[in-house]
């Protein structure tokens, strides 16, 4: 995982949406550590790695790990749950919660944090790994390792996408596993 940011630390107090109605990142976090996956509807290899992340949430779950894996839609326009549910459902993830980032583009929550106490250009898939504080103790920037012009992608139906993005085991790795485990 990426060096933290010295001093670092996300907002609890991000507003999300879920199944389950109105929600914090505080509160999806339920005092735990957490691993962030932030993810849009438009970004291929966000979903290529969807599935892998789900099965690494299946696993830590049946190991009783402490952490909570959180995949949380971003950067995507309006909030939007039932797409990020349907969206769930087109790609078999039975593990995760779908959650949205309820400020949407706005100037708060993930775009705020990354662009003004990270000093990073948002960019998906953008994963935080955050202590139960909400502390930045790690972050990964996958988007590099997948394609290089983002534009290139835009106007590519869900089918073009996964055919030029198959889905990745990146996270459900056996060492991905044991560190977040250990977490």
């Amino acid at each position: 995982y990426g060096q933290p940011v010295s001093g670092a630390r996300v907002s609890l107090a991000i507003p999300l949406l879920s199944p389950e109605g109105s929600t914090t990142l505080g509160a999806a976090m339920a005092g735990a550590p957490a691993l962030i996956c932030l993810w849009a509807s438009w970004c291929a290899p966000c979903l290529a790695e969807k599935p892998s992340f789900d099965r690494l949430a299946s696993r830590l779950d049946a190991a009783g790990a402490r952490i909570k894996l959180l995949s949380i839609r971003a950067f995507d326009g309006p909030p939007d749950l039932n797409g990020a549910i349907a969206m769930y459902h087109r790609l078999g993830l039975r593990h995760l919660r779908p959650y949205v980032d309820a400020t949407a583009e706005g100037d708060s929550g993930f775009v705020a944090y990354l662009g003004v106490a990270v000093g990073q250009r948002p960019s998906l898939p953008t994963a935080l790994l955050l202590d139960a504080d909400g502390r930045d103790i790690g972050r990964r920037r996958l988007s590099a390792l997948y394609f290089e012009n983002s534009a290139a992608e835009e106007n590519l139906t869900f089918e073009q996408m996964m055919e030029r993005h198959p889905p990745t085991s990146f996270w459900d790795d056996q060492s991905n596993f044991e560190y977040l485990r250990s977490l």
